[in-house]
């Protein structure tokens, strides 16, 4: 078996360079790609026997050519034609993801749709069925959780074990790849073309969430148990000079200059007004 290509991609923040780095580990050659300053990251790794070499391409939005890093991820997709693409999506973010993810299957490219960050989808009330996404799209559907050992062999043994060339658009896919056509056929001004086909774009990505996603109430989080707590507007103010007693009475107790340590009840009387 020859060399295992694969190509991750995705909008930025979405932990994208994270499974990088846990894939590849030191074993990474960075530079840049050809005249631009972007930087160019390769790694690469043996997994069952067969060695994987992983592109780490930029973050992007679209794929729009008007970048330097969409003209990158564009151009590497179509030239080099990796034997896998990785499309990491943030699942807290799926909705707003989804428009590049959309974009690459109008190209016809193969994706492997990675659901990352799906801890913090599943702390926001967001549940997306895996099964019915990739039934929509026609394309296998992976679930990730950004820097874990587990994530990353999932994610291995995906790759040494999926054969994208099984895979094709889903007829609804290739549906909404006709009406795009039938638009541009038209000759209309390009501004026009464009707003029509991003309304498209955003009227499938409506009816995948509809297929594929419910939105429940988000489960408090204990940074805002806290904040709630320390933003009261009775308890605050209290709370701000028992810590600052705390940090007192600590320095207190360390310090071992002598002459910096005064009683604690004169500190407080400094501290808080007379009545």
């Amino acid at each position: 078996m020859g060399l295992l290509s694969v190509a991750l991609t995705g909008n930025p923040n979405t932990g994208k360079s994270t499974i990088f780095n846990e894939l590849t580990g030191a074993k990474q050659k960075i530079g840049n790609w050809p005249g631009v300053t972007v930087d160019k990251k390769i790694g690469y790794i043996n997994h069952a026997g067969r060695a994987i070499s992983v592109v780490d391409l930029p973050g992007t939005y679209s794929i729009n050519s008007r970048s330097p890093e969409e003209k990158i991820v564009e151009n590497y997709l179509m030239d080099e034609k990796p034997d896998i693409v990785v499309n990491v999506v943030d699942a807290a973010n799926i909705e707003r993801n989804l428009f590049l993810t959309i974009q690459l299957l109008e190209q016809r490219v193969p994706l492997l749709l990675d659901l990352n960050m799906m801890d913090e989808a599943k702390a926001h009330g967001i549940e997306i069925s895996a099964r019915k996404l990739g039934d929509f799209l026609g394309m296998p559907v992976v679930e990730t959780v950004g820097r874990s050992r587990a994530s990353t062999q999932k994610l291995l043994a995906v790759f040494t074990d999926t054969v994208m060339s099984d895979y094709t658009n889903s007829d609804r896919i290739e549906e909404h790849i006709e009406k795009i056509d039938d638009i541009r056929a038209q000759g209309l001004e390009h501004e026009a073309e464009e707003e029509a086909v991003i309304g498209l774009r955003y009227g499938l990505i409506d009816d995948i969430m509809t297929a594929a996603v419910v939105k429940g109430a988000a489960k408090p989080m204990l940074s805002h148990k806290i904040d709630r707590v320390l933003a009261h507007s009775v308890f605050s103010l209290p709370l701000l000079f028992l810590m600052i007693y705390g940090v007192f009475e600590i320095t207190f107790y360390l310090g071992s200059d002598s002459r910096s340590q005064i009683c604690s009840m004169d500190f407080l009387a400094r501290i808080w007004p007379h009545g």
